[in-house]
């Protein structure tokens, strides 16, 4: 049987703030959108985590700055909130992490990361949590695009927040781990590779300012879409069309494919239940990476699902533990 990522209903991850409406997603994902939003806002996620939560020190403090412009696009999709360290009084450069939500490309909003921003800042690292263009108006790859746009806003910046451009990281979940994972599995490809997924001419000099990534840590990652029936149209709004007749786009749209030796470390958080993104599609990944001889970990979480995985405190700790050892 072929795996299955659903329909875009279910897709779409909740967001208390959510950059869609009901008829842009459908009356029945909206109504599960409002009822997982009342589910969180009720408090009814405590106790998610198998594991007790960690509570930040009252005197950790971090500096957020919200709603900056790092691309010119239409309304918020070009927006990212940055979370600064503590300002220890010193002049050594720091790790620095974009963090991308989720939301089956086709809503979510940056607000949806602020906790895994914050964290990322009490512990030493700038966070960039961005926007993107989402569909089904803005189709792939547009969202690749939007996350290389935010690398060069990020390096414009380097001096301004103290970033070390050798230490630089992203993080993504679900749709942001999809777009995490094939930006930086593109990276180290030619150019006329890396267009086949980007809108930017081979000649572009954008293509020489982007800074390296050196390492990605992802939760709940599609990660190959050619394994989808080839008539299957649920990813359509998105791709374009069904897998039988844009193969070449479902083919530059998956992580999977462009896997080489050369790539990052990346580290994948799934949750073992997930049904709405299988476990198989990660842990085709991680097969890929060490087959091309690339560190990969997966830490896979028994009885969590798509939504439990994303609120599950193991998530962050692994996340936090990842970039701990890379950057």
């Amino acid at each position: 049987m072929s795996p299955s990522f659903g329909p875009p209903s279910v897709l779409i991850r909740f967001s208390v703030r959510p950059r869609c409406d009901a008829k842009a997603v459908g009356p029945t994902a909206f109504r599960c959108l409002t009822f997982l939003g009342f589910l969180i806002l009720a408090g009814s996620t405590d106790g998610l985590s198998a594991e007790p939560s960690r509570v930040e020190p009252p005197t950790t403090k971090i500096s957020p700055t919200y709603d900056l412009t790092y691309n010119e696009v239409d309304g918020d999709a070009g927006k990212c909130d940055v979370f600064l360290p503590a300002d220890d009084g010193g002049a050594s450069l720091r790790p620095a992490v974009l963090v991308i939500h989720g939301g089956g490309w086709m809503s979510g909003d940056k607000w949806t990361m602020a906790a895994y921003g914050q964290k990322l800042a009490r512990a030493g690292y700038v966070a960039i949590s961005i926007n993107y263009r989402l569909a089904p108006t803005h189709k792939f790859p547009a969202q690749v695009d939007d996350v290389r746009q935010a690398l060069l806003w990020t390096r414009g910046r380097a001096e301004k927040y103290r970033i070390d451009l050798e230490r630089l990281g992203l993080f993504g979940y679900s749709a942001g781990g999809h777009l995490s994972a094939l930006t930086a599995l593109l990276a180290d490809e030619p150019v006329d590779r890396q267009t086949a997924a980007s809108d930017w001419p081979v000649d572009d000099p954008r293509w020489k300012d982007l800074p390296k990534i050196k390492t990605v840590c992802v939760g709940g990652p599609p990660c190959d879409f050619r394994l989808l029936p080839p008539g299957n149209t649920s990813l359509a709004y998105f791709l374009g069309g069904s897998r039988s007749e844009l193969p070449e786009i479902y083919e530059a749209a998956s992580p999977t494919a462009q896997v080489s030796p050369d790539d990052p470390p990346i580290q994948i958080v799934h949750g073992i239940d997930d049904l709405l993104v299988p476990i198989s599609g990660s842990r085709g990944l991680q097969k890929a990476m060490i087959g091309a001889g690339v560190l990969c970990e997966l830490k896979e979480l028994p009885g969590r699902g798509h939504m439990l995985t994303f609120l599950d405190d193991r998530t962050n700790q692994t996340m936090l533990q990842w970039f701990g050892r890379q950057l």
